[in-house]
């Protein structure tokens, strides 16, 4: 018996820039170790001040949450100009699935942050106490 495919659903901001990039390639890479589909949903940030991208996030309204059995949102960089609370508007159409969120922390998403802090302090421990 075949084991169905899991698909993963990623909102992402275009992928143009390191960070995205990397994202892109570390999904993609699990992704084809794991026998895992993902589609990537590429916009612009919501409510971005550039009048030439905002048509880039008619994309968001082509996904169907019923073909996808998660998804992944890069939540800091889609709202990048609006903040945590007013992206929730844009994105509680999705809490139907098991949901993860890069970096902001909403109830219904697991959440997956990195601590800037003790990264920043590690680094200047390292300067000062090594160099």
């Amino acid at each position: 018996m075949n084991k169905k495919r899991r698909r993963i659903g990623i909102l992402i901001v275009t992928i143009d820039k390191y960070y995205q990039k990397d994202l892109w390639k570390g999904m993609e890479s699990y992704a084809k170790k794991h026998d895992i589909d993902l589609m990537f949903f590429c916009g612009s940030p919501f409510e971005a001040p550039q009048w030439d991208v905002s048509h880039y996030n008619s994309i968001y309204n082509l996904i169907n949450t019923s073909e996808l059995d998660g998804l992944i949102i890069t939540t800091s960089s889609l709202g990048n100009y609006i903040g945590k609370d007013r992206l929730e508007k844009y994105i509680c159409r999705y809490y139907n699935i098991p949901t993860v969120s890069i970096s902001f922390d909403y109830p219904d998403y697991q959440i997956v942050q990195i601590d800037n802090e003790a990264s920043v302090m590690e680094m200047m421990n390292h300067l000062v106490l090594q160099h």
